[in-house]
């Protein structure tokens, strides 16, 4: 990716999503990062990404849990007021709640999902299957 400069500004937009993330009370332990992204496309029209929250860390701000958990790519059609600008992502996120939370089944249900959403391949007459790009500790 290094010297690929179209590649780090998608990076930057996650980069930002991040941020507001954070600035809005939500945890993220993990990003899984997949789509063209992680393929040999030389240029991706954005980056693809299922966000993990950690519910029982996060205090979110009420009023920014759909914007900044759950926007597919809201934020890459309509400027944000905080953000300025447009940015190349499709972003889904799923929230892990602790054990006994009566909340947790549908945590294993979607994060079974997005597991599988991006490994399959959804390409006709394609045998591999794909994959996903686990970032922690950002």
């Amino acid at each position: 990716m290094r010297g690929n400069r179209f590649r780090e500004e998608l990076v930057e937009d996650l980069d930002i999503y991040r941020r507001q993330q954070a600035k809005r009370g939500l945890v993220v332990s993990a990003y899984w990062v997949g789509g063209s992204f992680v393929s040999d496309k030389d240029q991706p029209g954005d980056i693809d990404f299922t966000a993990l929250i950690d519910g029982a860390a996060s205090t979110p701000d009420p009023a920014a849990i759909r914007d900044w958990t759950n926007p597919g790519k809201k934020w890459a059609r309509q400027i944000h007021p905080d953000v300025g600008r447009l940015l190349r992502l499709d972003a889904y996120g799923i929230v892990k709640y602790p054990d006994g939370d009566p909340r947790l089944q549908s945590y294993h249900e979607l994060r079974g999902y997005w597991d599988d959403w991006w490994q399959r391949s959804r390409k006709t007459g394609q045998s591999l299957s794909r994959g996903y790009l686990e970032v922690v500790d950002w």
